[in-house]
């Protein structure tokens, strides 16, 4: 079974019908037009609920959903702060050396065979994504997620491959103690 993948966070409602406007966290919120079910997680600790879709479009940035059995300014306000899921086996393919960020926390990053560490975080810096490696001796590697420097992704191992600069593993072992 396809992990799910959390795609956003509802910042609020629109309108006397219940919509709810997420913010989408990464990509297009167009990607998701079609779908038609959405998990809402409140964070409380209980499992995601599932909604079936009456309707959604993408507006921006956001995604506008009006979800079944919210119809209802209050019901709606009820759902704010939520995170938005989508089922794994729902999420669309991407085209190749596109990723879903969400991901790729956790995989382990190799080079040449030999594990450098695990994606910690992903930050974005001058519009490109750049991993947070925490490596074996428990430093940090920061990586841009290009192609020049990430040449394979296995979702299914659960790795990055990636071939680094000369130097750039050298930096991380001179900061530490």
């Amino acid at each position: 079974m396809a992990v799910p993948l959390s795609i956003g966070r509802v910042r609020g409602h629109r309108g006397n019908t219940g919509e709810l406007t997420v913010i989408i966290a990464s990509g297009r919120a167009e990607r998701w037009e079609g779908l038609d079910r959405f998990l809402l997680d409140s964070g409380s600790g209980v499992e995601p609920i599932a909604f079936e879709v009456e309707g959604a479009r993408a507006y921006r940035d956001r995604l506008i959903l009006k979800l079944k059995g919210v119809d209802d300014p209050g019901t709606a306000a009820g759902l704010k702060g939520s995170t938005v899921w989508v089922a794994g086996d729902a999420v669309p393919a991407l085209p190749e050396g596109e990723y879903y960020l969400d991901r790729l926390i956790g995989m382990t990053v190799r080079e040449d065979g030999q594990a450098l560490g695990t994606v910690a975080d992903i930050h974005e810096a001058g519009g490109t994504h750049v991993l947070v490696v925490k490596t074996e001796s428990g430093g940090e590697l920061l990586i841009p997620l290009v192609q020049a420097m990430v040449k394979e992704v296995e979702e299914t191992g659960s790795s990055i491959h990636v071939v680094l600069p000369p130097g750039l593993k050298e930096l991380e072992e001179d900061k530490l103690p």
